[in-house]
């Protein structure tokens, strides 16, 4: 067999030999190093060994070793104030006469991020039932939330489900847990939290100080990018949790921001085709790793169709 030559596990009765899982394992490096792009197939959570598998991701390394996803099969485990979905996803190979792997996953409008939700105004939060409206404890203060109408996420919840799914099988059918982890943004972000602690890096070596004006750039950058992702995720501090959104674009960088109303500049446009004009300021955190943060962001007229 060929460094060409992959097999597709479930082929044959026989066992796989050693050059053939070589063969299997170069092959998903080669796609990662070739094809994939952080910040777009995959994602690093600080403190976390491996990189964490996107859905993109996850559909090119099914692409590399011809594995085709079947259609999901999905279970309705909602209740009267919840929606919930339990989603199956199958490989196979072989024009879909063998089955590879098959991964499961699951999403619940009782998680944190899909519950709560800002009201439109104080009148809507003044009218809410206490039991549903609470004060959100953050680092700037705190914010007024009101439960969020399980129906109005369904659609974003069996989405979930389904990509979790999906990302679960492909690690599965291509045997690349050694490589990838599941998608960890959509843990908890106190299990992240967790994570971050356990597996915290070691500290540098004392350097002298560095100037301020190494460590910081005060001057306003500004970028035109296009939106590839937006994700959320707490951070803690002393006045409490905080929500950041991180804005993941197509320059492959990730900008941060503690302001919804800038993220939801990013939201409204993300996967599309529009521009966004972001102005940030970039802060060195670690030595070579640096930390943007968004100060102003607007999206960019479309020119009008002939």
């Amino acid at each position: 067999m060929t460094d060409s030559e992959v097999a597709i596990v479930g082929e044959g009765q026989h066992p796989l030999t050693a050059n053939a899982m070589v063969a299997r394992v170069r092959l998903i490096q080669q796609v990662m190093g070739a094809v994939m792009k952080d910040g777009t197939h995959y994602g690093t959570i600080p403190g976390c060994p491996k990189p964490s598998l996107w859905k993109p991701g996850a559909e090119q390394l099914l692409v590399a070793f011809k594995i085709a996803p079947d259609e999901p099969k999905v279970e309705d485990l909602s209740t009267d104030d919840s929606i919930r979905y339990r989603v199956t996803r199958v490989g196979k190979a072989n024009n879909g006469t063998v089955l590879v792997a098959a991964g499961v996953g699951e999403c619940s409008s009782s998680e944190e991020k899909y519950m709560w939700r800002r009201p439109v105004s104080e009148a809507e939060y003044d009218a809410t039932p206490e039991d549903r409206r609470r004060l959100k404890y953050r680092r700037e203060g705190t914010d007024k939330q009101v439960r969020t109408n399980p129906a109005d996420v369904a659609n974003t919840i069996l989405k979930m489900a389904d990509k979790r799914a999906f990302v679960a099988m492909a690690l599965l059918a291509t045997a690349a847990s050694d490589c990838f982890s599941q998608d960890l943004e959509d843990l908890p972000a106190e299990i992240v939290e967790s994570i971050e602690g356990q597996q915290a890096p070691a500290k540098p070596k004392a350097e002298p100080p560095k100037p301020k004006a190494a460590a910081q750039s005060k001057d306003i950058q500004v970028k035109k990018v296009t939106v590839s992702k937006v994700t959320t995720r707490t951070v803690k501090g002393r006045d409490g949790d905080s929500t950041v959104w991180d804005i993941v674009a197509s320059d492959g960088q990730k900008y941060g921001t503690f302001v919804e109303r800038f993220a939801n500049v990013a939201v409204d446009v993300e996967g599309t085709s529009t521009e966004v004009e972001i102005g940030f300021t970039t802060k060195e955190w670690s030595p070579g790793k640096f930390n943007h943060t968004v100060q102003a962001i607007r999206a960019m007229p479309q020119a009008a169709e002939a």
